[in-house]
């Protein structure tokens, strides 16, 4: 019960990361169409302010690391095999390499949980469990693939987002 509490924290961690990545996308796209509205230009900057052209400049250098950012598989199955192929080697910076960025370019968080679980000992346990989630179409939509593992009631004990870097072509682990 001890392996299953641990991996769920692991995993509850990721998903308010993704909480907080999905705001600061909403707020990106807010920010595009008000500047695109005012100036009537598509993709237009509005520099009428110090305060968005800081904004604009995150924006710009996070787009800059997701076209830098060519970790990951031509399909989300790929992606998925190479983690786990990664989990497996005992190698927790390649697996990270995997994981899609936060807003501000970086991967703190999922390496600081990949090297936990590595310093417990449990990142070949992890690839265990990934090895057998199946990908959930009902659930995907353009751009993202969930894949589930199963328990033998066939309900989903365990989930991983992935998600296609539209800067690079490569997909990236989002959530678990």
């Amino acid at each position: 019960m001890e392996k299953r509490g641990a991996l769920w924290i692991f995993f509850g961690i990721f998903l308010g990361l993704v909480v907080v990545v999905g705001g600061i996308y909403f707020f990106e796209n807010q920010v595009r169409e008000t500047a695109s509205s005012l100036t009537g230009e598509k993709d237009a900057h509005y520099t009428g302010s110090e305060g968005y052209n800081e904004i604009q400049k995150s924006i710009d250098e996070y787009e800059a690391a997701m076209k830098a950012d060519t970790y990951g598989g031509k399909t989300a199955e790929e992606t998925l095999q190479m983690f786990i192929d990664a989990l497996r080697n005992n190698d927790a910076e390649l697996a990270a390499k995997y994981t899609l960025l936060d807003m501000k370019g970086s991967r703190g968080k999922w390496i600081e949980e990949i090297q936990k679980k590595k310093d417990e000992g449990k990142l070949g346990e992890v690839a265990d469990i990934l090895s057998k989630a199946v990908y959930d179409a009902s659930s995907s939509y353009e751009g993202t693939a969930w894949f589930n593992v199963l328990n033998k009631d066939g309900m989903a004990d365990y989930s991983a987002l992935l998600k296609l870097n539209k800067y690079s072509g490569v997909w990236k682990i989002e959530e678990m």
